[in-house]
């Protein structure tokens, strides 16, 4: 069991939905440029527009990329215990 302090501040992890201007071709970076860890980050597509890809690992669920997201395509949720794992070892 890990100590408080060497847990991450928020036990939350965002979700992009299909609302993300990126599924809809249009070219949007507003998370990532918001993400203070660096944490999300955008994956080519072949003949399309680069999508945002969170690391669970370096995200430390501050929502900053929740609340710049200029059509509200992401929310912030409870991680699983699985994720919690992942983000602490």
């Amino acid at each position: 069991m890990l100590r408080s302090e060497e847990r991450s501040p928020w036990q939350l992890a965002p979700e992009i939905s299909q609302r993300c201007l990126t599924h809809n071709r249009t070219v949007c970076r507003t998370c990532g440029e918001q993400c203070e860890p660096e944490a999300i980050t955008f994956r080519p597509v072949l003949g399309g527009i680069a999508m945002p890809q969170v690391d669970e690992q370096a995200c430390t669920g501050c929502g900053a990329c929740q609340s710049a997201c200029p059509v509200n395509a992401i929310t912030i949720r409870p991680m699983t215990e699985n994720e919690q794992s992942i983000r602490t070892d």
